[in-house]
């Protein structure tokens, strides 16, 4: 906050005046005269110094202090974090009671309200209002994230806004929140933002859910509050439970909002992940477990939903994608009712069955080739490749992926490998005449097999294997080596990140 007189910041975020020179200096040799003297009662005979430096009658000043009581005195509180502050101190002080939080509570009710209104609501006006309600927006500023937010909040908006023209134009002014993918929206709305389930409470569940995962993608954040994890939710929860006083809009919360929080957080799969089935049977199990926890199946799905749309913002997302999510989402629904390897096998299965393939229980080898299949395009041509090319590997790299594909579920087989962008970096292999296909998978083997061999005592049941470096070098590789040969390294990164690293 910025003083009246002068400019002086003020920690607590209110406008104290600055002391006047003069001030200072008597203070400052009123204390240093208590220092050498070292009086019996310190603080009688620092207010009787004082009192003789002013020069006012102990009734007169007695008479002004009576007056200055009866006086109305406003203090103005900044709406956000001014520019120049830095954020995460100030947020600690600004919000650091109960009537303040609970302040902050009324603002963010009414911008759910708002959200989920008829009337119009600007995105500007959404973001600003978002920047009051949620004062962690402040620690994303100029950040990738801080527009990644932004675009959650319009995405959310978007999604439950009872404004009918929203959805069907679903442009905007500001090019960065605009998003372009009209039929996933409709199709999303329908699938997990119907009316029955729009309340404000569960709109602001949703919004600090995406904040928190936002932050912990934040490295910033991550690097002071995350402790020693990458994966954001991982970041998210070791904030909430290490760091509240950064987190207002967490702490404000029931504790029932705050366990639901905290479920979502523990289980979270990206909808991308779920298509592609870079997720394992565990994931499902983890889901399953914490079913009890009130609200999480359909909080969870709106959550997944949310960020596949921010995802896909500038996509034209077909009838048939639009399906695949809720066949993917059903699936994983469907642990409410059934055992989390079988709800699994269903969605390997329905996936196979949109191209006609018969999934037989328990062939490890077909799951693993239906499971290579779906991290690429949904075509018969594609799967039909596929199969062709994992049928001419080597025997030993074909058992090498039927092990770790097919028969690795993270609960009786253990540990399992996520492959993290592993459609991605095959999809980049095939389109590189330097790489092809083959040549991926042989390097996805390898990479798996160095992981079992260096990781598997003392390991989590569940590992994800970050592909990123394998993306950038499918994209990039030009033939100066025999790609499946490179040589790479394994980084432990957290509790359950293996990072893959590549060098000549």
């Amino acid at each position: 906050a910025q003083g009246s007189e002068g400019g002086a910041q003020c920690m607590s975020g209110m406008n104290w005046p600055p002391l006047h020179t003069k001030t200072s200096e008597v203070l400052a040799l009123v204390l240093k005269d208590v220092v050498t003297t070292r009086p019996r009662d310190l603080f009688e005979c620092t207010a009787q110094l004082l009192q003789e430096k002013s020069g006012i009658s102990p009734i007169a000043f007695q008479e002004h202090f009576d007056e200055c009581k009866r006086k109305l005195r406003v203090y103005e509180l900044e709406d956000v974090c001014p520019l120049g502050a830095e954020p995460f101190s100030w947020t600690q002080q600004r919000y650091n009671d109960d009537t303040i939080l609970s302040l902050l509570t009324e603002q963010s009710m009414r911008l759910m309200a708002d959200i989920i209104s008829p009337d119009m609501l600007k995105s500007r006006e959404l973001v600003h209002r978002a920047a009051m309600a949620f004062p962690e927006r402040a620690y994303l500023r100029d950040s990738a994230q801080e527009e990644q937010f932004d675009q959650t909040l319009r995405a959310i908006y978007i999604s439950s806004s009872g404004n009918e023209s929203v959805r069907a134009d679903p442009d905007d002014e500001a090019s960065h929140l605009a998003f372009e993918c009209g039929y996933l929206i409709s199709g999303l709305r329908q699938l997990f933002f119907q009316d029955a389930m729009l309340d404000i409470r569960e709109i602001e569940v949703l919004v600090v859910c995406s904040l928190l995962r936002v932050l912990g993608a934040n490295v910033t954040f991550q690097k002071r509050f995350g402790g020693e994890e990458t994966t954001p939710e991982l970041v998210a929860l070791y904030a909430v439970q290490h760091h509240r006083d950064v987190l207002p809009s967490y702490v404000r919360l029931s504790p029932e909002l705050k366990r639901l929080i905290c479920c979502v957080l523990k289980v979270h799969i990206s909808m991308s992940d779920l298509i592609g089935t870079e997720v394992v049977p565990a994931h499902f199990a983890h889901v399953k477990d914490l079913q009890e926890t009130d609200g999480i199946m359909p909080t969870l799905l709106a959550s997944m939903a949310i960020d596949y749309l921010v995802e896909n913002r500038r996509k034209v997302v077909s009838e048939s994608e639009v399906d695949l999510v809720r066949l993917a989402t059903h699936c994983l629904a469907v642990v409410e009712k059934y055992i989390a390897p079988r709800a699994y096998e269903l969605l390997l299965k329905k996936r196979a069955e949109r191209l006609a393939w018969r999934l037989v229980r328990d062939d490890f080898a077909q799951r693993a080739l239906v499971r290579l299949c779906c991290l690429g395009e949904e075509t018969k041509d594609d799967w039909s490749a596929m199969r062709t090319t994992v049928d001419a590997l080597p025997d030993h790299e074909k058992n090498v992926l039927k092990t770790e594909l097919g028969e690795k579920d993270g609960l009786s087989a253990t540990p399992v490998f996520v492959p993290r962008l592993a459609g991605k970096f095959l999809s980049l292999a095939r389109r590189n005449e330097h790489v092809g296909l083959r040549s991926a998978l042989l390097l996805l083997a390898r990479i798996f097999e160095e992981a079992t061999l260096a990781f598997s005592q003392r390991a989590p049941k569940v590992l994800r294997l970050r592909l990123d470096a394998a993306v950038e070098l499918a994209r990039d590789f030009h033939g100066d080596a025999t790609f499946e040969e490179i040589p790479f390294s394994l980084e432990r990164l957290g509790q359950g990140d293996l990072l893959v690293r590549f060098g000549f």
